[in-house]
């Protein structure tokens, strides 16, 4: 194997790993952990915030949505599966608890996330000898 084609072959193999691990903090970042606040709202008060809200029936069941919304009366949990949005109504005689999203709390637990996946993608990087 010639010297140029040894160096090729050492600048793919670096490119790729750089490629891979952008493409994998691009994952990790879209797919971070949704902290909700710890203070209970009212369903008006989720509906004004327009963010992510889990509403904790009295059953013990959880379910999220990705808001609150209000029409003719009635409140509706909203989720978007994909294209599609599914809107169902919310009961308050069944609701226990609704939190809302804390934007501030999971940006910042998210950071580290980020920070200690890319130090390990990194050392792992580096394991590899190519010569």
């Amino acid at each position: 194997m010639s010297s140029t084609a040894f160096l090729n072959d050492i600048t793919i193999k670096i490119k790729t790993k750089i490629i891979s691990l952008t493409f994998s903090v691009v994952l990790l970042a879209q797919s971070c952990v949704t902290l909700y606040k710890s203070q209970p709202l009212t369903l008006e008060e989720a509906h004004k915030e327009q963010i992510k809200t889990k509403v904790l029936l009295k059953n013990g069941k959880a379910l999220k949505f990705k808001k609150i919304d209000y029409d003719n009366g009635i409140y509706y949990g909203v989720k978007k599966k994909k294209v599609q949005t599914a809107r169902m109504p919310l009961d308050q005689n069944i609701i226990d608890e609704i939190k809302v999203k804390d934007r501030a709390l999971s940006t910042i637990i998210n950071i580290p996330l980020v920070f200690v996946y890319l130090m390990g993608g990194g050392a792992a990087s580096y394991s590899y000898q190519f010569w």
